[in-house]
């Protein structure tokens, strides 16, 4: 059962947040850069997913400045990191935790990885999921990636499609194979992204997360356990970006499973939920 939503404000903008479980450890969800913390309700497999994740945690998810429940902004005034970093103390001050385990999965490692540096007193673990460290063009010393002629075609695949069934079956076939087979799953994922945000703000925030995320400088000053977990066939995160991103965190394990599903709640949701809940207890 979902949560109703809560506001704090900071800087003249509202933030929606909700804690969900059965009353664990706090555990602070930092989900994908598209969210809606009502809409997700609706998919099925994220309902379960956050259910076991609640089975021992209490389970705070958080809606970015401009997305879900969060105030919308001008596009000129999306975010950057630092200004997410301080939403997410934000939040955390509003439910008067202090310490607190902290989930990044996907397009939003990055930022778990910004507020724990920031804030090392506050986090006692760091879990990871098919995170990189690093968007954007090749660069010495970090191989991966892509240029913004490959990029741009894509967030303009994000502007014309988002909110549409179509766009809804070809983004989960790439993404998350076993989602895109569930018609419920393709249902509430047309639902969240249309609650999200609307597509020009979406391709503007692509081109934001996708073309200047890079948390490489701070990787070193992590000190804290780190559990980093990805899929051997994800066709979003490549493994050898996993790797590379455990290996240059002090105090890492990583974990690969086997799967394609990018979603931290896809095929492999229990085996993940499995080990988060290992690693923190």
């Amino acid at each position: 059962m979902t949560a109703l939503p809560k506001i704090v404000h900071r800087d003249g903008v509202d933030l929606a947040y909700q804690a969900t479980g059965q009353g664990g450890p706090p555990l602070l969800f930092v989900n994908g850069w598209f969210t809606d913390i009502v809409a997700q309700w609706r998919s099925p497999r994220m309902v379960a997913f956050l259910q076991r994740l609640g089975a021992f945690a209490t389970v705070i998810s958080v809606d970015k400045r401009g997305m879900g429940r969060s105030s919308r902004v001008a596009i000129e005034d999306l975010p950057d990191l630092g200004t997410l970093v301080q939403d997410l103390r934000a939040v955390l001050d509003a439910l008067d935790v202090d310490r607190i385990d902290v989930l990044g999965t996907s397009e939003s490692g990055p930022l778990a990885v910004a507020f724990t540096a920031a804030y090392p007193e506050r986090v006692e673990r760091l879990i990871l999921d098919a995170a990189r460290a690093k968007y954007g063009a090749p660069v010495p010393g970090y191989p991966f990636g892509y240029g913004e002629d490959e990029l741009e075609p894509y967030v303009r695949e994000y502007e014309e499609g988002w909110g549409t069934p179509a766009f809804a079956a070809d983004f989960y076939g790439w993404v998350a194979p076993t989602l895109a087979a569930e018609p419920a799953e393709l249902e509430a994922f047309v639902e969240l992204m249309r609650a999200s945000g609307d597509p020009a703000t979406v391709g503007a925030m692509a081109r934001l997360v996708y073309a200047t995320t890079d948390v490489r400088a701070l990787l070193p000053s992590v000190g804290c356990p780190a559990l980093v977990t990805g899929r051997r066939d994800d066709q979003v995160t490549p493994l050898e970006e996993v790797r590379w991103l455990a290996e240059h965190l002090p105090a890492a394990t990583l974990e690969i499973l086997d799967g394609d599903d990018h979603p931290a709640w896809g095929a492999q949701a229990d085996e993940i939920a499995d080990r988060i809940e290992a690693f923190v207890r």
